[in-house]
């Protein structure tokens, strides 16, 4: 996408109207936050969906869980930084003239994008540890490196937004 911005600069519609790809951000800024937009979802919601499985292994389960996933989420997304960024889906956002027409994309701002990425990255690698956590072998490993990354999660979060 950032090859591609600077190659076909996005048009406005018309053309005479200003079109503002992410304003003046940092390209490393926008590079982490889409990643955190595709690639780390696409690893986290099944990431996600595998440990519900394994810790509530009824019909429904799934549905329940992204029920409570979406509810959880919800609520903070309308809060001020730092709470806004607490939901594992990216800090970016889009701004339409007349209700349609895109005229610009921006990243929240007084978020590190870099530190966001991390923190998601986290958040999937306890999926995995909860997952996982449910066999009776290697449980103490488990639980400390389940220790450390919710210890970086907190702490790539605390970053991100300060």
């Amino acid at each position: 996408m950032l090859v591609s911005g600077a190659i076909w600069p996005p048009v406005g519609v018309p053309a005479d109207a200003p079109v503002a790809w992410f304003r003046d951000e940092p390209d490393l800024a926008v590079l982490a936050s889409l990643i955190a937009l595709g690639p780390v979802a696409a690893l986290g919601g099944p990431l996600l969906g595998v440990a519900v499985a394994r810790w509530a292994p009824f019909r429904g389960s799934a549905l329940v869980g992204v029920v409570t996933l979406v509810f959880v989420t919800a609520m903070p997304s309308g809060a001020d930084v730092p709470w806004r960024v607490l939901p594992p889906w990216p800090t970016l956002y889009d701004e339409h003239a007349d209700g349609s027409v895109l005229t610009d994309s921006a990243l929240i701002p007084d978020v590190v994008q870099g530190w966001v990425l991390v923190y998601l990255l986290c958040l999937c690698g306890l999926a995995a540890v909860a997952a996982l956590l449910r066999d009776r072998p290697h449980r103490r490993a488990l639980l400390w490196t389940g220790g450390a990354l919710m210890a970086g999660a907190v702490g790539s979060f605390l970053l991100a937004v300060s």
